[in-house]
């Protein structure tokens, strides 16, 4: 095996050990220009930031309806809540639909390394 190859091979095989499960070890609730600055698309958006033990991180759209109390999500008003997720293509949907929970500290979820490089949370 040439040094070329070997070398590809090892790079591989870091890439696969970065699609691990990890724990959620912090939640925050941030405003769209916070995070994404002058590419935010309505800047004052509530947007909740998932960060994972092993780096991975997403980024959902708070639903209506929901609330964030800095320890937990309550549900608002449950209207709201409910019309905010009957769009599938709502990322906080899908991220329940795949763990079966709203995102919470201690939850397991499955991370990625995505084309740059980046450790994100799996979010279907």
């Amino acid at each position: 095996m040439s040094e070329l190859d070997e070398k590809i091979r090892q790079i591989l095989e870091e890439s696969k050990a970065l699609e691990e499960k990890s724990k959620i070890v912090n939640i925050e609730v941030k405003k769209a220009k916070e995070i994404f600055g002058d590419k935010a698309q309505d800047p004052e958006k509530d947007m909740v930031v998932v960060t994972c033990e092993n780096g991975a991180r997403t980024t959902l759209s708070l639903p209506a309806g929901l609330s964030w109390n800095g320890s937990e999500f309550s549900i608002a008003d449950e209207g709201d809540f409910k019309g905010a997720l009957r769009f599938p293509q709502l990322k906080f949907r899908r991220f329940v639909e795949q763990y079966g929970f709203l995102p919470k500290i201690g939850l397991e979820v499955n991370t990625y390394s995505d084309n740059q490089g980046f450790l994100r949370v799996e979010v279907r």
